[in-house]
C-alpha cells in the first residue's frame, strides 16, 4: 500500500466513494446535531458535566504553571511572539477600523453617553469655566476702565 500507485489510488476512490454516501453524510450531521445539542444542554446545565472537566484542567494547568518557571517563561515568549506577528499585521487595519467606528457614532448618542458617564464632571467645568470667564471679563473691563479712561 505504502508504495504502489495503484492501490493509493484505490484506496483513495474507495474512501472518496464510502465518504459520498448520502448515509455516511446522513450520519455525520445527525452526529454533529447531537453532539452540538448536547454541549448546548450541558453548558446550560448547572452542573455541566464540560464546565467541570474544563474547570479541572484549568486548575492543573495552573498548578504545572505555577511550579515552573520555564514552562512561564516559555510560554511568555510565545505569547510575545504571537502577539507581535498579530499586531504587525493588522495594525494597517487599525486606524482604518477605528476611523469607520467613529462615523457610525450618533452624535445625539453619543452626547447622552458622555452626559451620563462625565456629566458631573463636565457641569463642574462649565461651571469654573463660567466663573473663571466671568473674572477675565471684569479683570478686562477694570483694566480697560482705567487705562484708557484716563
Amino acid at each position: 500500500l505504502r508504495t504502489s500507485k495503484q492501490y493509493a489510488k484505490r484506496a483513495e476512490k474507495l474512501k472518496r466513494d464510502f465518504l459520498g454516501r448520502p448515509e455516511v453524510k446522513g450520519l455525520a450531521g445527525d452526529m454533529w446535531a447531537s453532539l452540538s445539542q448536547f454541549i448546548e444542554q450541558d453548558a446550560k446545565a448547572p452542573n455541566s458535566v464540560i464546565r467541570a472537566h474544563l474547570a479541572n484542567m484549568f486548575v492543573e494547568v495552573g498548578r504545572h504553571l505555577a511550579g515552573d518557571a520555564q514552562i512561564r517563561a516559555d510560554m511568555n515568549q510565545g505569547f510575545v511572539v504571537a502577539l507581535a506577528s498579530f499586531v504587525e499585521s493588522q495594525k494597517a487595519g487599525v486606524s482604518t477600523f477605528i476611523a469607520d467606528q467613529v462615523k457610525r457614532w450618533d452624535l445625539a448618542q453619543l452626547t447622552r453617553l458622555i452626559e451620563m458617564n462625565i456629566g458631573r464632571d463636565l457641569q463642574y467645568i462649565r461651571f469654573n469655566g463660567m466663573i473663571i470667564g466671568g473674572l477675565a471679563g471684569v479683570v478686562l473691563y477694570v483694566a480697560e476702565r482705567l487705562f484708557l479712561v484716563n
